[in-house]
């Protein structure tokens, strides 16, 4: 017996495996062909739920969201000075006459699809991004100009 353990001691016989029924746990083997992913990548793809598609498409029916819908009747009255500045600056590169010909011509086309059209010369002319929230801001204002 003294020979076994001394051998044990050595590291010449192999270690034991641990088993379940000692009560330690055995590591699950890693398997080459396995994507190695975490828990987040499964819900990552998430398709949209019902409940998105609902919120999505309910209207707004707070009275600031009405206010800001309704059909307005001049567009020099219906800028405020932050939206002046901003349509300045960012649209009409600083030039307040080019801002005030523009809002005059847009406010005085005979119908929405007029303005449209002029809104397209000067998205032409002045070389607008059209991913610019001031330039989405003026064709808000165009449309509730000439709401039908």
């Amino acid at each position: 017996q003294e020979k076994s353990k001394s051998l044990a001691n050595t590291g010449t016989e192999p270690p034991a495996k641990p088993s379940l029924e000692s009560g330690v746990q055995v590591p699950p083997v890693h398997k080459p062909d396995q994507k190695n992913s975490i828990l987040a990548d499964k819900f990552k793809e998430k398709a949209v739920s019902l409940n998105d598609l609902i919120q999505a498409h309910k209207a707004d029916k707070s009275i600031g969201s009405q206010m800001q819908n309704n059909p307005i009747s001049n567009l020099k009255t219906a800028i405020g000075i932050n939206e002046k500045f901003i349509f300045v600056y960012e649209l009409f590169s600083g030039d307040t006459n080019l801002y005030h010909e523009a809002i005059e011509a847009l406010n005085s086309r005979a119908s929405h699809a007029d303005a449209i059209q002029y809104l397209e010369e000067l998205h032409q002319k002045f070389h607008w991004d059209i991913e610019n929230a001031a330039f989405h801001k003026l064709i808000d204002l165009v449309n509730r100009r000439y709401a039908l």
